[in-house]
């Protein structure tokens, strides 16, 4: 079956149940609502999972996959000090992350791709699918630029391997996804920025993103075997 949108919060009761018979994949976006510095938004984290699952989602042809709700607040306790951050306990967090896969699973989807964009949350995330998986729910956990180190050292001129907060790299996918968000006359390092944001540029997102697709489609591929 076609999907007519991947979106899970603009599907139809009918549409939602006959996906389910059909064997549906599911992705679950998950990230925060923190401070990246003083040239871009409070919505990094969720924004890069969120964008690059629904491209995964779309890309994908082997079986119908839903994009959940995204989870937008995460846990963030060291960024505050940091005017707009708002964090979580991680046992909230984790809890979240548990009841939505249950909840998802009751309605007939058996198999879940958590897209983090939060490095905290990644160790975590790996209790709360072992835990899970005791409950015969297969959910898979992962932290999307950890699926592309290659990718993180050759696309970059100063953050090479390391994704740092809000420099070359998520800036550069900032500047991919939403430059409307994103002020470049104020990217600079400054306390809460680790990385270097001034050498970013939208096309070094762009091939991020789309390496970074393509390892989520594989992932994917994995999930529906």
């Amino acid at each position: 079956m076609k999907l007519r949108t991947s979106d899970w919060s603009k599907l139809r009761r009918p549409e939602i149940e006959e996906a389910a018979k059909a064997g549906a994949l599911v992705v679950l976006p998950l990230g925060t609502t923190e401070q990246h510095g003083l040239h871009l938004p409070m919505d990094v984290d969720i924004n890069c999972a969120q964008t690059l699952a629904v491209r995964a989602a779309e890309r994908f042809t082997e079986r119908p996959v839903l994009v959940a709700p995204p989870l937008t607040i995460g846990c963030s306790p060291s960024f505050m000090p940091f005017a707009g951050t708002i964090s979580l306990s991680m046992e909230l967090v984790m809890t979240l992350v548990t009841e939505v896969c249950r909840c998802v699973a009751a309605h007939g989807f058996r198999r879940i791709l958590v897209v983090n964009g939060h490095l905290g949350h990644a160790v975590p995330l790996q209790d709360v699918s072992r835990q899970l998986s005791s409950e015969s729910i297969f959910m898979k956990p992962v932290t999307y630029w950890l699926l592309v180190p290659q990718a993180l050292h050759d696309f970059f001129d100063v953050d090479k391997g390391n994704i740092g907060h809000a420099g070359e790299i998520e800036t550069s996918l900032q500047l991919h996804f939403q430059p409307e968000h994103a002020d470049m006359t104020q990217a600079v390092t400054v306390p809460g920025v680790g990385g270097n944001p001034a050498t970013a540029t939208a096309e070094k997102g762009r091939r991020l993103a789309e390496v970074t697709v393509e390892a989520l489609v594989k992932e994917l591929h994995e999930l529906a075997r």
